[in-house]
């Protein structure tokens, strides 16, 4: 395929495309891994992401086990939201 016609394929694929930024945050051990892996790899972590959605949502099997983790890590960073919501409020109230 020539430059042109890639070009122009590229060219009318973006006119569909759009990206909404968002932060999210990460345990730290895990932003370091990641960063590593998509520096290694030569890849942002957008797409990454984006890649590993799209992957395994076709996977039913690994999708309900990824759901399951992230209702797990979700319960426990709740659990230390509240300790610490708790903590300040004792803190400042007495």
């Amino acid at each position: 395929m020539s430059n042109s016609s890639n070009l122009n394929s590229v060219g009318k694929i973006s006119k569909n495309f759009s990206t909404k930024q968002t932060t999210i945050r990460l345990e730290s051990k895990m932003m370091e891994r990641l960063t590593k892996l998509c520096a290694k790899e030569g890849l942002s972590r957008e797409v990454l992401f984006e890649a590993l959605f799209e992957h395994y949502l076709e996977d039913k099997e690994a999708w309900t086990a990824i759901l399951e983790q992230a209702k797990q890590k979700a319960e426990f960073r709740q659990a230390i939201a509240n300790h610490k919501r708790a903590k300040t409020m004792m803190e400042k109230f007495g």
